[in-house]
C-alpha cells in the first residue's frame, strides 16, 4: 500500500502523488490538484479547463495534447457525469425553491374546488405570472372548465406518473386567445386505476414531487386540483406542494369534514416526514349566501376559531349561478361576464398567492 504500481503511495494509479493521484493536490502528473488530469486547474478539469461545467466547452474526446488512455477516459468520464448529475440536483433544487405548489385540497364534493383553482389561475395569469394547472381528480372537472376537449391517457397525468415517463410534460394552453400564461396537465378517469397503483409504489406518495424535482417546470405557480377524497391522490399532492389551501362550504357537513381534513393534514406531513411542512395558506369560505341565517353566522364564526390555530380565513366567494354558466363555457367568469362583481371575490386571495411568488423569487436571487 505504499509505493506499488497499484498502491495508495506514490506510483502510477497510487491515490497519493502519481498519475490519477487523489490525494496529492498538487504535484502529479494527472493528480487532482495541477497535473493535466485534474480536477481543478488542468486541460481536462472539472472546474476550469477543457472538462470544466461552466468556463469552456465540455468535450468527451481527447485532444492531441492530452492523450488519454482508455482506462483514464471512463473514469474522468464518470467523473464528469456523476458532477453533471450534482448540477442539474441543485439546479432542481433551485426551479423548486422559485416556485409555489399549491394543492386545493378538501374532502367534500362540491366545495368549489375546481371554481377556485381556475379562477386564481386566471387572476394570477392577469398579473403576468405564469400558472400550471394539475387536475389529479379522475372526474377531469378542470378539462370541463377550461373548455377543452377530454384527453387521450398518455395526455395526462397519468402518464407522468408512470415508470417510463421522460420529462416531457403534456401540458396544453388554456383559453389562449385571450392569455399564453395558463397551462393544464389534464386528468381523467385513468388516475382511478393509477390512485390504485400508487398504493403499490414504492414512492407512491412522493411521486409527483419526483417528477418535479427530475423535470421542473418553470412556472411561478403550480395548481393541483384534487379530487374529493383523502386517498393516494391527495396525498402525492400533498408531498409535491408548498401551500396548501381549503375551500369550505358554510354548511356544518362541510366544516366538520374540514376538521377531519386537518386531522389528515398534521398526521401525513409527520408520518411521510415532510420538510419543509406545506404551510395551510388558509380557508376559503365558498358558495356564501348573505341572504341565509346559517351562512352569516358560520361565516362570522369561523375566522375566530381558525386564528386559535394560527390558520387565516380568507374573504367569502358568494353563491352564483353565473359560476356554473361559465364553466359549462369552458371559461373563467373573467371572461365569460367581465362586469360580474363576483370575480372580484378573487382578489385578495391571489394578491396574497402574488405576494408569496414575489418573495419567493426575492430569497433565491
Amino acid at each position: 500500500m505504499g509505493s506499488g504500481e497499484w498502491g495508495v503511495g506514490s506510483r502510477e494509479w497510487g491515490v497519493g502523488s502519481g498519475v490519477m493521484g487523489i490525494g496529492a493536490l498538487g504535484n502529479g502528473h494527472r493528480a487532482m490538484g495541477i497535473g493535466q488530469w485534474v480536477m481543478g486547474n488542468g486541460h481536462w478539469t472539472l472546474d476550469i479547463g477543457h472538462w470544466t461545467l461552466g468556463k469552456v466547452a465540455i468535450s468527451p474526446f481527447p485532444t492531441p495534447y492530452s492523450p488519454l488512455p482508455t482506462p483514464h477516459f471512463y473514469l474522468t468520464n464518470i467523473i464528469y457525469r456523476y458532477m453533471m448529475f450534482l448540477y442539474m440536483m441543485l439546479l432542481a433544487r433551485s426551479e423548486k425553491t422559485m416556485q409555489i405548489r399549491l394543492a386545493v385540497i378538501s374532502n367534500a364534493g362540491g366545495s368549489g374546488k375546481t371554481t377556485l383553482s381556475v379562477h386564481l389561475a386566471y387572476e394570477l395569469a392577469k398579473r403576468s405570472f405564469n400558472v400550471a394547472l394539475m387536475d389529479l381528480d379522475p372526474q377531469g372537472s378542470l378539462t370541463l372548465f377550461c373548455g377543452l376537449s377530454p384527453p387521450e391517457p398518455e395526455h395526462t397525468l397519468a402518464a407522468v406518473l408512470r415508470d417510463n415517463f421522460d420529462g416531457a410534460w403534456p401540458l396544453t394552453p388554456c383559453w389562449r386567445e385571450k392569455t399564453d400564461k395558463v397551462v393544464l396537465c389534464q386528468g381523467g378517469m385513468v388516475l382511478t386505476q393509477t390512485a390504485d397503483e400508487l398504493v403499490l409504489h414504492k414512492r407512491g406518495a412522493y411521486l409527483l414531487s419526483d417528477r418535479l424535482t427530475d423535470y421542473p417546470l418553470d412556472h411561478d405557480l403550480i395548481i393541483f386540483d384534487c379530487p374529493a377524497t383523502l386517498g393516494p391522490l391527495p396525498l402525492m399532492a400533498l408531498a409535491a406542494s408548498t401551500h396548501i389551501v381549503i375551500p369550505v362550504q358554510l354548511e356544518p357537513k362541510s366544516i366538520q369534514g374540514a376538521a377531519h381534513l386537518l386531522e389528515w393534514y398534521y398526521y401525513h406531513c409527520k408520518h411521510l416526514r415532510l420538510k419543509p411542512e406545506p404551510e395551510i395558506l388558509g380557508f376559503v369560505p365558498n358558495q356564501n349566501d348573505s341572504r341565509r341565517a346559517a351562512h352569516r353566522q358560520m361565516l362570522s364564526a369561523l375566522p375566530s376559531q381558525l386564528e386559535q390555530m394560527n390558520i387565516r380565513a380568507f374573504p367569502a366567494i358568494r353563491d352564483s349561478t353565473e359560476f356554473v354558466n361559465a364553466s359549462g363555457q369552458g371559461l373563467p367568469l373573467h371572461l365569460y361576464r367581465p362586469s360580474h362583481a363576483a370575480k372580484d371575490d378573487f382578489k385578495d386571495i391571489a394578491s396574497y398567492i402574488a405576494g408569496l411568488i414575489r418573495n419567493k423569487k426575492k430569497t433565491t436571487e
